[in-house]
């Protein structure tokens, strides 16, 4: 049974049992998932029908919690302090090798289940791979009821784009158009 509740708590402790929640960001609902937790996120993959190797972005309460994961170069730290929180994602090297993903969420329920949390969370969208975001409570349960532990309710949300994701260590590199524009990491980096 799909838990649906308000209760940040709650949707913390079953992150910290291995359970997979859906909560609500800027743009629509996200899986999340203990972002260490790799048994977890191979099974988001499985419930999107998305690709296991396929790269996940993280959300985090701050930029201290992303440098024990991810490399922060001065570009990177800038871009971060002056758009975040906010509706970019920043791409950058990872401790582990690899990338590390990561944004500051400006939805404040997002923001309060990052920051009780303390440590990633998996951030990718609620939907089916390649199907549409999912913004409503009903659209959740047709899709993950008795699938996922919990929805941690934000009501219907509005329908805006996804964040810009860039990469900004070597030059600025978007990879997905967003509402940050090319402009306005140029002007904080």
């Amino acid at each position: 049974m799909t838990i649906i509740s308000k209760d940040i708590k709650l949707a913390v402790k079953l992150l910290k049992k291995g359970g997979i929640i859906a909560y609500p960001t800027e743009s629509s609902y996200a899986l999340g998932c203990d972002g260490t937790n790799e048994e977890a996120k191979r099974k988001i993959c499985r419930l999107k029908r998305r690709p296991v190797g396929k790269q996940m972005t993280f959300i985090v309460n701050s930029i201290g919690v992303a440098e024990k994961y991810a490399i922060l170069e001065k570009s990177e730290k800038n871009a971060a302090r002056n758009l975040m929180p906010g509706r970019l994602t920043l791409v950058c090297k990872g401790r582990n090798g690899g990338e590390f993903a990561f944004r500051i969420p400006s939805n404040k329920i997002a923001f309060n289940l990052a920051k009780t949390f303390g440590g990633p969370i998996t951030a990718t969208s609620a939907n089916l791979s390649g199907k549409e975001p999912v913004f409503s409570i009903k659209n959740l349960i047709k899709l993950y009821s008795g699938k996922i532990d919990m929805v941690l309710d934000g009501g219907n949300l509005p329908r805006r784009r996804p964040s810009t994701v860039a990469d900004v260590f070597s030059g600025i590199n978007i990879r997905r158009r967003g509402p940050v524009s090319r402009r306005m990491l140029e002007g904080v980096l």
